[in-house]
């Protein structure tokens, strides 16, 4: 890991923590007819995948995490919303 100040780190640190909560954004999960205990689970995947990214700065497992998640939100939405099933997006 490179040589920071304090500032820097700490700069660092907000950037990368970003970086995770815009990547949770953009996965779209308004109105996805996916029960809350689901989301919650998925969540806490996706903050462990933030935190790790944050301290080893390891993009490698940040976005393996990311496309796992993705993929069982889509299948969580082929379960749960019947919109989803028959190829229709929810809006």
């Amino acid at each position: 890991m490179a040589n920071y100040t304090e500032e820097q780190w700490n700069a660092r640190k907000i950037n990368l923590m970003e970086k995770c909560y815009n990547g949770f954004a953009d996965l779209g999960l308004h109105g996805t007819g996916i029960p809350y205990q689901k989301l919650t689970a998925l969540s806490f995947i996706l903050i462990r995948a933030c935190v790790h990214y944050s301290l080893f700065e390891d993009e490698f497992y940040l976005k393996a995490q990311i496309e796992v998640l993705k993929e069982s939100l889509e299948l969580f939405m082929m379960k749960y919303n019947p919109k989803a099933r028959s190829g229709a997006m929810p809006e």
